[in-house]
């Protein structure tokens, strides 16, 4: 499950332990106006909380975990466990790295 909440937000909504649970329950991937933003440059965070196994963080120690969130219609900025972990213009967020057993995911678009 995915959460979503409109606006800039703020430099905490990335840490790993913001409690986002007001913010609305939404299914990606989708058009985000189905969320009420109807502006060209409007601008929201997604935020998902994942595990990972024993073999997949063996694989993210050696560099061979790859986290892809799909298509970005304009920019994106990407957090795990609140640390940027990748910018993008117009193409999907993607990243390679050492992960521990419980993650956040924070996007900004």
């Amino acid at each position: 499950m995915w959460r979503f909440c409109p606006g800039v937000g703020k430099e905490d909504w990335a840490a790993a332990d913001f409690d986002d649970s007001s913010w609305a329950e939404v299914t990606i991937p989708s058009d985000w106006r189905s969320y009420g933003l109807t502006s060209i440059n409007a601008t929201g965070w997604f935020r998902r909380a994942f595990n990972i196994s024993g073999a997949q963080r063996a694989a993210a120690v050696e560099g061979r975990l790859h986290l892809a969130l799909g298509d970005v219609a304009v920019a994106d900025v990407t957090f795990i466990n609140g640390v940027k972990v990748s910018g993008t213009i117009g193409k999907s967020p993607s990243w390679t790295g050492a992960l521990s057993g419980c993650n956040v995911s924070s996007v900004s678009w």
